[in-house]
């Protein structure tokens, strides 16, 4: 059922549906026009082939209808206030294809402003495979903002189930499955640790720079120390600087001498921020030449 219209509109109760067979109805719920054998010109409007097919319910956000067809992509339909009738057809899709059953999309917005299409991929129900959670901008679908399978270890939400939906309550997205119900949010301010190149080789009596890259995600505003382990023997390394707050870059030089033995060594930078008991490391290569 789409919200209540305007006074002024020609239609001010409607519901949108659509069939198995992919036409999508727009009815008036005070006058829904009884059984036409012949067409179905006694509704408000009918349009044949706009999805797929539907097994799920259409969403709805900021007068555009979201549908999930199955065997199609997640597309948007935008509904015209003033005619009380859908385009016919859609202004934004999807770029991940939903097959069997297809998704019914939840929409988080902050008003008329920030919304977001959530949508779950449960074509792997049958051998119990992992749903996936899809995030779309919800003004443009072709925009994906985050899918479960980016982090399959740490966001699979557990096998899928044929119909389920995503509920969105209280800023989190929560996902049921065969076994698990799990619990979508923001992650706590972090950062990564990068360095670069991975790998290099070095003269005795020589040394070598790595750059160490520290990205602040999240609104993370912490200070990260750096240290370094792994280093051969008689051979120095000095990190500059050795803290980094929010964002930024550090080197690390290593130096060796005459007397450091030949071969590969691996080296681990860490950084740490132990006021918020973070911490992160990053492996780099070091092969030592004559």
């Amino acid at each position: 059922m789409l919200p209540d219209q305007p006074l002024n509109a020609p239609h001010k109760h409607l519901l949108v549906q659509a069939g198995k067979e992919g036409t999508v109805y727009v009815v008036d719920r005070d006058n829904m026009g009884h059984f036409n054998s012949t067409n179905n010109n006694q509704i408000v409007q009918n349009l044949p082939g706009l999805v797929t097919g539907l097994w799920s319910n259409p969403g709805w956000w900021n007068n555009t209808v979201y549908f999930g067809g199955s065997g199609d992509f997640l597309s948007a339909v935008p509904f015209n206030v003033n005619t009380g009738l859908l385009a016919t057809s859609p202004n934004s899709k999807s770029g991940t294809l939903f097959s069997y059953p297809g998704p019914t999309p939840s929409i988080s917005a902050n008003g008329a402003t920030n919304g977001i299409v959530w949508a779950l991929q449960n074509e792997a129900f049958q051998s119990s495979g992992p749903t996936v959670l899809h995030a779309y901008d919800a003004t443009n679908l072709a925009k994906e903002l985050y899918n479960s399978n980016q982090r399959p270890n740490r966001d699979n939400a557990g096998a899928a189930v044929k119909f389920t939906v995503p509920t969105i309550a209280n800023g989190k997205v929560y996902v049921g499955s065969e076994a698990n119900l799990t619990v979508f949010g923001l992650l706590p301010p972090d950062f990564t640790l990068g360095a670069s190149p991975l790998a290099q080789s070095v003269k005795l009596g020589h040394f070598i720079n790595y750059t160490l890259k520290i990205v602040a995600q999240g609104g993370y505003a912490g200070t990260v120390s750096l240290s370094m382990t792994g280093l051969p023997a008689n051979s120095t390394a000095v990190i500059k600087p050795i803290t980094v707050t929010t964002s930024g870059s550090a080197t690390l030089q290593v130096r060796t001498t005459t007397t450091t033995p030949t071969g590969a060594s691996i080296l681990t930078v860490t950084g740490t921020d132990s006021v918020h008991s973070q911490a992160h490391s990053a492996t780099v290569t070091m092969t030592v030449t004559p």
